[in-house]
């Protein structure tokens, strides 16, 4: 391997034979070729290269034999384009309304039936009719008309719990009529504890003046009202927590 020097006189050497090969005083002219003390054949251009995105070309050799460095820049990149502005979030969707319920509020006594009703949303109770019981199959008839012409699809039946929680004769005697009329009108039915509906109902009647003991039809009438409320208030609270 050669070192410096030696590629210094060789380069030199080279001019000297241009200057031979011309003509009075244009000896001195002969190409130099060499850069740095490098022979021309291992000079060589420099390839483009992308440096941060600006394409940069260096000519090394140059008239004279002089060190010539020229930088081209392409177009100025373009500008970064501004970022997409965000779309605005979706409102939230109202919650979906409880499926439409008729149901169908008893308070069963041995002497008459109060019903009560609600509307489509399940929202609101209101009385009905007191029917007067007379036998079993009548009854169940005039209570299966009202479930045709309201649509029914559950019924809810108040149950006279003792204060200790149990179930007492009467309550026994409601539960047995609700199974039938269950079974007979094909219907589910859920029961409400009604421990104080009655009595309830007979002071909504002494704070409108008016004698509880002369209406006791609309005592039952509202007692079912209170009946199927407390079943729907319970049946929406359930629904919003699901």
């Amino acid at each position: 391997m050669q070192s410096r020097s030696e590629f210094g006189d060789l380069g030199m050497g080279q001019g000297g034979q241009g200057g031979q090969g011309g003509q009075g005083g244009q000896g001195g002219q002969g190409e130099d070729t060499s850069v740095r003390g490098f022979p021309s054949h291992c000079v060589a251009e420099v390839p483009s290269v992308e440096a941060c995105g600006v394409p940069v070309k260096e000519r090394v050799r140059g008239q004279g034999g002089k060190e010539d460095k020229s930088i081209q820049n392409s177009a100025p990149p373009s500008p970064l384009s501004p970022p997409s502005p965000l779309s605005p979030p979706s409102p939230l969707s109202p919650p979906s309304p409880p499926p439409p319920i008729s149901a169908l509020g008893l308070d069963v006594g041995s002497k008459r039936i109060g019903v009560a009703g609600c509307d489509r949303t399940g929202l609101i109770a209101s009385g009905i009719t007191t029917i007067e019981r007379k036998y079993l199959q009548e009854d169940i008839e005039k209570i299966q008309q009202l479930v045709n012409e309201r649509e029914v699809n559950v019924l809810v039946v108040g149950l006279p719990y003792s204060m200790d929680g149990s179930l007492g004769s009467q309550a026994r005697q409601i539960q047995k009529f609700a199974k039938r009329l269950s079974k007979a009108l094909k219907l589910p039915v859920e029961y409400v504890d009604e421990r104080l509906t009655s009595y309830q109902a007979e002071q909504m009647l002494i704070a409108q003046n008016r004698s509880p003991s002369r209406n006791k039809g609309l005592i039952d009438r509202l007692a079912a009202c209170l009946i199927l409320q407390q079943w729907l208030d319970v049946r929406r609270s359930h629904l919003i927590m699901q």
